[in-house]
Formats: C-alpha cells, sequence, structure tokens
C-alpha cells in the first residue's frame, strides 16, 4: 500500500494519471485488499470460485495473511483430536 501512495504522489507532481496494477482477476491491488477482508473470517469451504480465485491471489503476495488465516484452524483441528476428558481437567 505504501508504495501505490508513493507512486500515486509521484504521478500527481508529474501531472500524470496513476494507473494502479491489475491483477490476473481484473481488481486493483486496493480492490483485492477490501473484498478480501470480510472473507478472511468465512471458512475456505463457503467460498466461491471467484473468490478462491481472489485469495489464491491475495496468498501469494501476502503469505503472512495465508499464514494467520491458516492459524485458528489449526487451533480447531488440534482441539478436536484431545480428548474430552483432558479438556475438561485441564480447563
Amino acid at each position: 500500500m505504501d508504495q501505490e501512495i508513493q507512486a500515486i504522489e509521484i504521478a500527481r507532481q508529474s501531472g500524470l494519471v496513476y494507473q494502479p496494477e491489475i491483477i490476473d482477476n481484473a481488481d486493483a491491488l486496493k480492490q483485492l485488499l477490501v473484498r478480501s477482508r470480510y472473507l478472511l473470517l468465512k471458512h475456505h469451504d463457503k467460498w466461491t470460485a471467484s473468490q478462491v480465485q481472489r485469495f489464491r491471489l491475495l496468498f501469494e503476495r501476502y503469505s503472512l495473511i495465508k499464514q494467520a488465516h491458516q492459524f485458528p484452524g489449526t487451533l480447531a483441528q488440534v482441539r478436536r483430536n484431545l480428548q474430552p476428558e483432558f479438556i475438561f481437567e485441564k480447563f
């Protein structure tokens, strides 16, 4: 985002019209981020085909977002694998 802001400022100072980078699904990077923010809360099994494509592009560019999105699922998997007696004894 900072790079895009700098590019907009440089274009403005040069008297040019800023043309954002368009990615594979015809979104600009800013559009990709905005359209993805609420879907990060949605389980990946419930994504539509266009949302899957959007997240593939998002995760390619931002691997940290991918890791953060997968983390709660990993915790849920660990919890499902614990014995119920262990859960109730400890908590």
